[in-house]
């Protein structure tokens, strides 16, 4: 997806405004990324992954609307994140790695 200044100045525009309203130790990440596999590795119930702009503003402004949903979002991120990315998981993979390679 090449980004146009129109689109650029917009989310620039958009974060500009959103960042005075950010609470302090409340961490939240709003982000585009370039075609990739990223949107089907994040389940539904974690957040959204898109390069759509439109559907990215949309959910920005829902989540600054509803704090629950947004603590929700961020709650099964968190969880997905440490179940499919984490020392626990790769430990235990490499675990097994070296199990079948050793026997």
């Amino acid at each position: 997806m090449r980004w146009t200044t129109g689109q650029t100045r917009r989310i620039s525009t958009i974060v500009d405004f959103f960042l005075p309203l950010r609470r302090p130790r409340r961490k939240k990440m709003i982000s585009s990324t370039v075609p990739t596999m990223a949107p089907a590795a994040v389940p539904p119930e974690a957040g959204v992954v898109t390069n759509d702009l439109d559907l990215l503003v949309d959910e920005l402004v829902r989540l600054i609307g509803d704090p629950e949903r947004s603590a929700a979002l961020g709650k099964a991120a968190r969880e997905h994140a440490l179940a499919c990315y984490g020392l626990r998981r790769f430990l235990d993979d490499w675990d097994a790695l070296l199990g079948e390679v050793a026997a």
